[in-house]
């Protein structure tokens, strides 16, 4: 790591002693602002249900409580451990009895998942990376990605069909070149043209209209800029539309996670001053 990337980890990595050294509040709220929306969207891709992720951000957070000890930021950074911590509470949660009270044991079923953990990440990683778009440009993409052919993305924001077009391609490049930044795709290849089409971004997102797709697909066979293009973003817009679904933790989450935390941390503090006893200093906090 460089830099920025260097003192964000070295900060994160205070918070963490901070925690360890029985401060909860201040270091917790603030980990939780950076790392809970991420969480909260990894738990509700694995579990498929949004009380279970609520759950389950809870007690990473109270995981991280108990284990903020033993962090070794030599080994990895916050975010890591807390990707790994979530791992962790995911799976118990989906094990609780309690988070199914009403569902008899042989009848549960599990939810749809992935193939792998790491297509997950990839997923948060590529939903970050829209986050950080501008506005304008997430906003196009967005709409895209929910199905919606460009005529309408066009009516829907009140402008016109060219400028959609053109928008979608500029945001399209945009979304790879931040993936390219965080390691999710190769860079961007300097010997590739780009006076390409806009349409190249509509085509690679099915998003063209028909008349538009027809078109364009003639166009293609005897325009190598726009193929070049078009290879170029196909598996950009694949990883938008594989990307984990976009959702927010509810506003009242993050209290419930700090009153958790707390409790917790209470709940340990009288058998502190017994070495070796359960919870006490003298014994190891598990995860």
């Amino acid at each position: 790591m460089a830099g920025a990337d260097e003192r964000l980890a070295r900060e994160e990595a205070d918070l963490v002693a901070r925690i360890a050294a029985g401060d909860i509040d201040v270091p917790v709220a603030e980990l939780y602002r950076r790392y809970a929306g991420r969480l909260y969207r990894y738990a509700l891709q694995i579990l498929g249900d949004a009380g279970l992720a609520e759950e389950t951000v809870q007690e990473c957070f109270v995981r991280l409580w108990r284990t903020a000890g033993p962090f070794d930021p030599r080994r990895g950074t916050v975010g890591a451990y807390l990707i790994v911590l979530a791992r962790s509470a995911a799976a118990d949660v989906r094990k609780r009895p309690s988070s199914r009270p009403l569902v008899p044991l042989e009848e549960t079923l599990v939810p749809p998942q992935r193939d792998s953990v790491e297509q997950i990440l990839t997923g948060l990683v590529v939903r970050e990376a829209v986050d950080a778009l501008s506005p304008a440009h997430r906003q196009v993409l967005l709409l895209a990605e929910a199905g919606l052919p460009q005529s309408q993305i066009a009516a829907r924001l009140g402008l016109p069909l060219g400028t959609v077009k053109t928008r979608t391609f500029h945001a399209l490049r945009a979304l790879r070149a931040a993936l390219a930044q965080r390691a999710s795709m190769p860079p961007h290849d300097p010997a590739h043209p780009e006076l390409a089409h806009p349409e190249a971004a509509g085509w690679a997102l099915g998003t063209l209209d028909g008349g538009d797709a027809g078109r364009f697909a003639a166009h293609l066979r005897s325009c190598p800029d726009c193929r070049a293009a078009v290879a170029e973003l196909i598996p950009v817009a694949g990883m938008l539309k594989a990307a984990a679904p976009a959702g927010l933790p509810p506003p009242d989450l993050q209290a419930r996670t700090l009153a958790a935390v707390r409790q917790a941390a209470a709940e340990t503090r009288p058998t502190a001053q017994r070495p070796g006893a359960p919870g006490g200093t003298g014994g190891t906090r598990g995860c």
